[in-house]
């Protein structure tokens, strides 16, 4: 029996690498009906395995239906027709997936759970795919999946809070999904809100308990939770009535519905104002003047992880071995190559030394270097330092001789820098200090008067190490870094150079920047702009954050990875609902927002008509190039769908 369970695992692995996800589920079903306590790593592969088969036709259910509706609204009822037989056929697989995926927790899986996690994390997998048949089912159908939804998500919750602590990142993942149920299904925006706050409130009183493990995992979905909070209070009814769609009643809200409103505001910038007191002690204290920058370059100025997405992967084929997107997902940015190379060999038994297993890969991640493009605001920053005569330098956790690959495919970049160090070049690598000390002797500038740009908790940790100012600007995965730097950003547009001493920048016009072209494409639907990408990544960087401008081209999608809401500047009251579109953004705007409000702050009306007057008045500058329709974009993630 171990060894068929092994065998199973093995194969779901590599049907998961293989994008073979109905095999994946196939193998792991296997597995679950053997009648024993899954494994984290197994319960894990049969959740991606379900999410993925699932996931497929959930987002060509949406697809069909806005198609069928556009067919409908044309008159064309021959094509109509054909639509809903189709959306039909796609609805009865999701109907026999949801049934499969029902019966293997119901008669395997809860009965073989030993632990309060397992227990919570199955009724939590049966609460979202109830809700997945509560999305497209009618009358009876649907009210029945939608009750049985939430029985599950409220056994979860119980069991969660009487077992897991509120920073667990499944009793978390528990709460988001369960208030996307009220939002969703139960058109109860109040009670989703309350749920999110609820569940947002007992972690951060809690954060301090957090151990480093889930950390990152248990940081996201708290962001994710105060993103729907932000998105979901301006859906709040005006006349303080819940309307359950589902059953049919309505309770009155009991409190005036401004009132209501204006307190789940104030509850988001309370939320701010604890991340205020983790994220920055800048406010408590003088600030030093700057006299030198350092920068770190991977994930800082040089978005490499997205130009090297796949090497890995393809490596470890060679060997037989199947990558684990996971343990990869949640491993901790910015470590030296040589540690980076010794986890890999361990993790997956090559056989190999980590000397020969950098020998063989880097060869395979240079020929990837050369695509590799500046964040945003990088190449800005830099020239704006540069050109102030400001000293500058480049510390990293990677070779020298790798860095200076790197940067050689950015024009002006090894000029500009004052000094370039990497970790190969010092006695240790960051976390220690040992690299910006270094700098910082070089650069003939005492540590108090050096600032850290970073993207990664070892990053900052070193900054901090060496007595240094640091501001973050982190990936998500990285939010730990947050309550250990002065300043996080979310890119460095955000950057104000006149807060530390430094020349301010003089580039804006009329409030609006230029900015290097940020190119992406998905389906226009509602609105939004869903984007798709081949491997299931986001082509978007984390820190492509803000408000943007630029121009469209309009032109099926399998599965939706990041959303851009999209607002017409000018004319355009052509329909492009549906359609295939491209963007360009050619320029960013000054925030309107409250720096005491959230991060992903809800974009008011007045505050929208702002930002579109900047456009109208920019867009025919010189400097802003005009190709096709007119648009401003909020960008922000979506973050109604499940987390497992």
């Amino acid at each position: 029996m171990a060894k068929d369970r092994e065998s199973f695992v093995y194969v779901a692995k590599l049907a998961e690498q293989a994008e073979r996800y109905d095999e994946m589920v196939d193998a792991m079903k296997k597995v679950a009906k053997l009648d024993l306590e899954l494994t984290v790593e197994e319960r894990n592969l049969l959740s991606v395995g379900y999410k993925n088969v699932v996931g497929s036709r959930r987002a060509s259910w949406r697809i069909l239906s806005s198609i069928e509706q556009k067919e409908e609204a044309k008159g064309n009822e021959v094509h109509a027709k054909r639509i809903k037989e189709y959306r039909q056929k796609v609805e009865s697989e999701l109907s026999s997936i949801c049934s499969d995926i029902m019966n293997v927790i119901d008669e395997h899986l809860i009965p073989s759970a030993t632990a309060g996690e397992s227990t919570v994390f199955y009724y939590k997998m049966k609460g979202d795919y109830y809700r997945y048949l509560a999305e497209f089912k009618f009358g009876d159908e649907k009210k029945e999946a939608a009750e049985q939804s939430r029985k599950a998500y409220e056994t979860a919750t119980t069991t969660a809070e009487a077992e897991l602590p509120p920073t667990h990142p499944i009793r978390l993942g528990l709460a988001l999904n369960f208030s996307v149920f009220y939002y969703e299904i139960l058109n109860s925006p109040e009670r989703a809100c309350h749920l999110a706050k609820q569940a947002f409130d007992e972690a951060i009183s809690e954060l301090d308990t957090l151990n480093e493990e889930s950390y990152k995992d248990s940081t996201l979905i708290m962001q994710l939770l105060r993103d729907n909070l932000t998105l979901w209070t301006s859906d709040i009814p005006e006349d303080a009535e819940d309307v359950q769609k589902i059953n049919g009643t309505s309770k009155a809200a009991g409190e005036d519905a401004e009132d209501k409103y204006k307190n789940i505001m104030k509850m988001l910038v309370l939320y701010t104002t604890k991340d205020i007191l983790l994220v920055s002690t800048m406010t408590m204290r003088s600030k030093p003047k700057i006299l030198a920058v350092i920068f770190d370059l991977d994930g800082t100025l040089l978005d490499t992880e997205r130009a090297t997405r796949g090497v890995l992967k393809e490596f470890l084929a060679k060997y037989g071995k199947v990558l684990d997107k996971e343990k990869e997902k949640n491993k901790t940015l910015g470590k030296t190559l040589k540690e980076s190379s010794a986890d890999i060999v361990k993790d997956y038994d090559l056989p190999l030394t980590p000397d020969q297993y950098i020998k063989e890969i880097i060869p395979m991640y240079q020929e990837k270097w050369m695509y590799a493009k500046p964040l945003p605001g990088a190449n800005r920053l830099m020239k704006h330092l540069h050109d102030h005569g400001v000293p500058f330098a480049l510390a990293s956790n990677s070779s020298r001789e790798c860095i200076d690959l790197k940067i050689s495919y950015q024009e002006g970049w090894k000029e500009r820098f004052s000094v370039i160090l990497g970790s190969d070049q010092v006695k240790e690598g960051k976390p220690s200090s040992d690299l910006f000390e270094e700098a910082a002797k070089r650069m003939g500038v005492d540590a108090a008067h050096c600032l850290v740009v970073e993207d990664s908790l070892i990053g900052v940790k070193a900054a901090n190490a060496a007595k240094m100012e640091v501001v973050a600007v982190p990936p998500r995965s990285e939010a730990g870094c947050s309550s250990l730097a002065n300043t996080v950003l979310h890119s460095l547009l955000e950057f104000q150079p006149e807060l530390w001493g430094l020349p301010p920048f003089e580039d804006w016009i009329d409030n609006a920047l230029p900015i290097e072209p940020i190119y992406l494409s998905g389906l226009y639907l509602n609105g939004f702009l869903h984007e798709v990408t081949e491997d299931g990544e986001s082509a978007l960087p984390d820190q492509v954050f803000g408000v943007f401008f630029g121009c469209a081209e309009v032109e099926m999608t399998n599965r939706t990875f990041k959303v851009v809401k999209i607002y017409i500047v000018d004319g355009a009251n052509v329909r492009m609902s549906n359609q295939q579109m491209k963007l360009e953004l050619l320029g960013y705007t000054k925030s309107m927002v409250s720096k005491e409000t959230t991060r992903f702050d809800a974009v008011s009306t007045r505050t929208l008509e702002e930002y579109k007057s900047i456009a109208r008045r920019t867009m025919d500058l010189p400097m802003f190039r005009q190709d096709y329709i007119l648009e401003a974009s909020y960008v922000e993630d979506m973050v109604v769908s499940n987390i497992d």
